[in-house]
């Protein structure tokens, strides 16, 4: 899928689910675990494919990643709580957040890059 198309997913369901999904940093926060479920049947009619790389570009952004701390509030697509991050969740981010930083090159959090 290419980005273009990414990007207009992403910009309806920040539209249908303000609560679950920002373009902005500042508005994003950790969702709930295995929410493309509810995604599917709430939002299905953009297609699974669509939805799919959408979320999986949403979920695997340095900036999402480095909301998932262990204890922080995980939430539904209508602003509903659904739970915490939990410890191995906030290792996992770490690991990924590593190898894109390696990737990249650059330093190893936000507050080493300032």
């Amino acid at each position: 899928m290419s980005r273009p198309k990414i990007g207009d997913t992403l910009r309806e369901l920040s539209r249908r689910f303000p609560q679950a999904f920002a373009m902005e940093a500042e508005g994003k926060r950790p969702l709930k675990r295995d929410i493309f479920h509810d995604l599917w049947v709430a939002a299905g009619d953009l297609g699974y494919d669509p939805l799919r790389h959408a979320l999986g570009q949403y979920v695997g952004g340095v900036t999402y990643l480095e909301l998932l701390c262990e204890g922080a509030q995980r939430w539904g697509l209508y602003g509903e709580p659904a739970g915490d991050v939990t410890a191995r969740d906030e290792e996992q981010a770490r690991e990924k957040l590593a190898r894109i930083y390696d990737r990249r090159g650059t330093p190893k959090s936000r507050e080493a890059a300032e």
